[in-house]
């Protein structure tokens, strides 16, 4: 695939030297935000597995429907729409389902804790908004059917999308190097008056409740998807008989 990439011009736009740097200089804070963010979204989804076929009786017809992982998978993410957590979150309820090949879209300029998520998460197709997004779906697509998410990047016609406002960061904890890393991670988020949210997502204290999910400090930087699992990375096939 590296080499079909390359060939229709469409070679990742980040070095693996790149991502190896970014894994040596992220401090180990934001590297543990990062960390808490995979830790919990594979937590999450312990003891999910993949049916992978399925028969339906309805009267005298039978449905038969079979399930496998997505050929691929592509992120169209912008860090103020959702904060690093979520990104590196989604793209683990991908590898959860196995899907073999993970792209991400994103705008520059980069900054270390990103290309480490992405270097942690063996993501190495790394693009600028640049990038035809339809050109690099197509090129993908040759592998099979496969999913693209919009988390803020846009720019597709049918993605997979979710409304940023539904899904706001309440952070009451005091500093400490942890909190630090994670407002640093924070800082190209986009904020709005809360009271324009449609919600409160989750929030990182014991007290605020307003939060659907209030976690403990412990897990700072874990992000709970409620609109988003690893059967979405499946591409489905029905059979009427």
């Amino acid at each position: 695939m590296d080499a079909q990439l390359e060939r229709l011009g469409l070679a990742p736009h980040v070095t693996d030297a790149d991502l190896a740097q970014a894994y040596e200089d992220t401090p180990a804070p934001e590297k543990g935000v990062i960390k808490n963010a995979v830790a919990m979204a594979h937590a999450l989804t312990r003891g999910w597995a993949m049916a992978s076929e399925r028969t339906v009786h309805l009267g005298s017809a039978v449905l038969k429907e079979s399930a496998r992982p997505a050929a691929f998978a592509v992120f169209l993410y912008h860090p103020e729409c959702f904060p690093l957590p979520a990104l590196a979150s989604a793209i683990t309820l991908a590898l959860v389902a196995r899907v073999p090949h993970v792209a991400v879209v994103a705008p520059v300029p980069w900054d270390r804790a990103f290309l480490f998520a992405c270097d942690f998460l063996s993501v190495p197709w790394v693009y600028s908004t640049d990038v035809d997004v339809s050109a690099l779906v197509a090129a993908l697509a040759v592998a099979g059917d496969g999913v693209v998410v919009d988390l803020g990047a846009g720019g597709f016609p049918t993605p997979l999308a979710f409304a940023p406002e539904d899904y706001a960061v309440v952070d009451t904890l005091g500093p400490s190097p942890q909190t630090d890393a994670y407002a640093r991670i924070l800082g190209g988020l986009r904020r709005t008056d809360p009271g324009q949210r449609s919600r409160w997502y989750l929030a990182y204290s014991e007290e605020d409740v307003r939060a659907r999910f209030v976690l403990p400090p412990r897990l700072l930087g874990g992000w709970p998807w409620d609109r988003l699992g690893p059967e979405d990375f499946l591409v489905r096939t029905s059979i009427f008989s």
